[in-house]
């Protein structure tokens, strides 16, 4: 009985919300990155699919095949800049649009995307702004990236190079359909599920690859900071995902949806430089 105790303490943030969005089989079993789990010892209860092949086959019973471990997979390409299906238009936007003086770049060649300029003091707030490239949406519909929610207990992969490793603004997000902030959290645009990342000092002579938890991502952050454990000068305190709050942590229906990615300097004033070669999703 302890182990089956254990068993249900175990949740990821993702479990967590699976649990939390869904009491019904029928409900849980819609969600493409849900199963319903049958157990005749404890109640039956909504997992990830990626989570469902860890509980012992003896106690629990899944609707859904049980899916491999994600460990034994290979990443899956998301986008890139070499003219094939999973290269898409962008554009960049800096904050000259809110008062600010930051300055970018945005450049495909041989195949990278080159993204480099000044992250600048916004005179009014007094505080470091932002530059951003995204990718553009279509005139009626979103873009449309592979299905990557086999990796919602995995991270993103960013394969990218920098003169300016040292930088601590990078930043990178994801849209995806049917994604909604939390009650209170206002954003000037679409929500997003953001998170920080840092190259190591190898970024500067050669590519490297950056693995970013997708469990470090929350779409529930500051417009002002564009950190999700900062509090809003209105008094708003946003949120980072962890099990106390899976509402604003990433689901595998938001993976399976991605609609968007972007690229920011913001938070943190000086020159910057990324090359970026390749965003994937993977173990």
């Amino acid at each position: 009985m302890l182990f089956l105790a254990q068993v249900t303490l175990s949740y990821s943030a993702a479990d967590t919300a699976c649990h939390t969005l869904y009491t019904n089989q029928k409900d849980c079993d819609a969600d493409s990155g849900c199963t319903w789990c049958l157990c005749g010892a404890l109640p039956s209860a909504c997992w990830t699919i990626a989570n469902s092949h860890k509980l012992p086959p003896t106690v629990y019973e899944c609707d859904k095949k049980m899916a491999p471990s994600n460990t034994t997979q290979s990443p899956i390409t998301l986008l890139t800049f070499d003219g094939s299906a999973t290269d898409h238009k962008w554009q960049h936007m800096d904050d000259p649009v809110m008062g600010g003086q930051s300055k970018s770049t945005f450049e495909v060649e041989d195949g990278v995307g080159k993204f480099a300029g000044t992250c600048a003091i916004v005179p009014f707030l007094k505080a470091p702004g932002f530059c951003k490239v995204t990718t553009q949406r279509g005139l009626f519909t979103p873009a449309k990236f592979p299905d990557a929610s086999a990796f919602i207990d995995g991270s993103l992969y960013l394969t990218v190079k920098s003169s300016s490793p040292a930088y601590k603004g990078f930043k990178v997000d994801f849209g995806a359909k049917g994604l909604k902030r939390p009650t209170g959290s206002v954003s000037h645009g679409s929500a997003s599920l953001k998170a920080d990342f840092e190259l190591p000092a190898g970024a500067a002579t050669d590519f490297v690859t950056v693995k970013i938890p997708f469990s470090s991502f929350s779409v529930d952050w500051s417009d002002y900071t564009g950190e999700c454990d900062t509090k809003d000068p209105g008094g708003y305190q946003h949120l980072c995902c962890d099990t106390e709050h899976p509402e604003v942590c990433p689901q595998a229906h938001h993976l399976a949806k991605i609609e968007s990615f972007a690229m920011w300097a913001e938070g943190v004033a000086g020159d910057f430089e990324l090359e970026i070669k390749e965003i994937a999703a993977g173990p």
